[in-house]
């Protein structure tokens, strides 16, 4: 328990391992996760993951694209508006108008496009192992 502020400062690598669980909570000024180099990766491998905001969330690429996968659907609603897409079909609905704006609309034949869905272990462990790679640098 530290009365004011707490600093902890690592030269190469720091590790936790917790058997039980881990939680975060700010009150005042927000959190922040930085990794100036390498990728940031966060799974929730036997369980769902949720992000919530209470005002806008922002998902952002700066300089290349965003991919969203899963291997059985997709859901987008906006206020009840929707586009789900599925292996079999894409449904588009809404109570208000539907406009298509394009300078050019091609209708062309079928295409598919395989999916990459992520490898996840499924055995869960009395005795948690971090994983090699460091996969969430600060």
């Amino acid at each position: 328990t530290a009365g004011a502020n707490m600093d902890i400062s690592v030269a190469k690598r720091f590790t936790t391992a917790v058997g039980e669980g881990i939680s975060l909570f700010a009150r005042k000024l927000g959190m922040k996760l930085f990794a100036n180099q390498g990728p940031v990766t966060i799974q929730a491998q036997n369980d769902g993951l949720a992000l919530l905001a209470r005002h806008g969330l922002d998902i952002v690429s700066t300089e290349d694209e965003i991919r969203i996968t899963a291997k059985r659907k997709i859901t987008l609603n906006a206020g009840g508006t929707c586009i789900t897409l599925d292996p079999y079909h894409i449904e588009l609905g809404t109570k208000g108008d539907f406009t298509i704006k394009a300078s050019h609309f091609d209708m062309r034949g079928p295409a598919k496009l395989h999916p990459d869905v992520p490898w996840l272990p499924r055995e869960l462990n009395d005795e948690p192992k971090p994983q090699s790679g460091y996969p969430l640098s600060l």
